[in-house]
């Protein structure tokens, strides 16, 4: 006779939740679950480098007074980071063009 051991709840217990992500600043579900781990108000790379100068002037300028207003104002420093970054990236391409952006001063970022 074998002697048969019971397994390990833990690894067999079966669930019928579906779990959230812990952090809702990553994307949404169908990007986190595809490896995308940028958040959705971003602008994907491939359309950075196809945008117009005054799109990019425009995104920045829509990130710093919508986004980053707000997380100032919620005192977010996560969210801070995230967007200034956003805008430095958007500031970087319009620098690779050729054009001198000084909208908004991101000299402190």
């Amino acid at each position: 006779m074998a002697f048969k051991m019971k397994g390990f709840t833990a690894f067999t217990k079966k669930t019928d939740k579906e779990y959230e992500p812990q952090t809702k600043t990553r994307g949404y579900k169908s990007q986190i679950k595809k490896g995308h781990h940028t958040h959705p108000d971003m602008m994907p790379q491939t359309e950075i480098d196809k945008a117009d100068i005054s799109r990019l002037e425009g995104e920045i300028e829509g990130i710093f007074d919508n986004e980053y207003m707000e997380a100032k104002e919620r005192g977010d420093t996560s969210a801070i980071k995230r967007y200034e970054q956003d805008m430095l990236k958007l500031k970087r391409e319009l620098k690779r063009r050729g054009v001198n952006y000084t909208h908004i001063d991101m000299s402190n970022f």
